[in-house]
């Protein structure tokens, strides 16, 4: 994912250079918009540097709060008793 910094002027040079054309300027700063094939070439097109590829999962996991595990106990059960004496143990002495 393109993510454009909050420093970038708005001298559109990025512009020129998206082949899907999904960037426009909007209050003085470039915007991607959807559709962004992240190509990179807006890169090293921006003469300030402020453009950079993000991972997208990067982004998801810090939007999203994952929720706390659930830890399950098992509980032991009288009925696996093999030889009434407690052995789980299948082999034959």
């Amino acid at each position: 994912m393109i993510k454009i910094g909050e420093l970038c002027t708005g001298c559109a040079a990025c512009l020129l250079v998206c082949p899907v054309s999904v960037l426009s300027i909007e209050k003085t700063k470039a915007v991607v918009s959807d559709g962004c094939i992240d190509c990179g070439l807006c890169i090293p097109a921006c003469p300030i540097s402020v453009i950079q590829f993000v991972p997208k999962e990067s982004k998801k996991v810090e939007e999203k709060k994952r929720p706390e595990p659930t830890i399950i106990k098992e509980e032991s059960k009288k009925g696996d008793e093999v030889n009434g004496e407690g052995n789980t143990s299948n082999s034959r002495v």
